[in-house]
């Protein structure tokens, strides 16, 4: 039986395959050569994330009000962000408006979970490290 802090840690999981897909095109890159992955690799795991783990988060009612919408949305985004530019070298396939997009509603999720009191890393950290206290909407 999952207890509350197992329900917390996947809402943070779920929150850390977001960071990636709201930060800025150029940490995004700098993110993808850090850790040696294409630079769609990081939308990818929000997407597995969408299909393994968000439908059992709705039904445990972990993902409460407009969040399952919006990350629909974002899911969707995330899609076609990848297929914007699959020949592209990743510097320039980040700006493609399908990008921007994908960053703008990633942020407005972000924040949606911040006002769960969930806390969001830092893309600069690695992710599992400092938390950061800056809402991604004020970056």
């Amino acid at each position: 039986m999952p207890t509350e802090v197992s329900y917390r840690l996947m809402r943070y999981r779920l929150v850390e395959s977001i960071v990636p897909l709201a930060a800025f095109a150029e940490e995004l890159v700098e993110y993808a050569h850090a850790n040696t992955s294409a630079i769609d690799e990081p939308v990818r795991d929000f997407v597995d994330w969408t299909y393994e783990s968000v439908p059992g988060m709705v039904a445990a009612a972990l993902l409460p009000g407009d969040l399952p919408t919006h990350l629909g949305v974002l899911h969707d985004q995330a899609i076609a962000a990848i297929d914007s530019a699959p020949d592209e070298p990743c510097e320039s396939a980040v700006l493609h408006r399908g990008w921007s997009e994908m960053r703008t509603t990633a942020n407005a999720v972000l924040d949606r979970f911040r006002d769960l009191g969930i806390p969001i890393p830092s893309i600069e950290s690695g992710l599992l490290g400092d938390i950061s206290t800056v809402p991604p909407s004020q970056r």
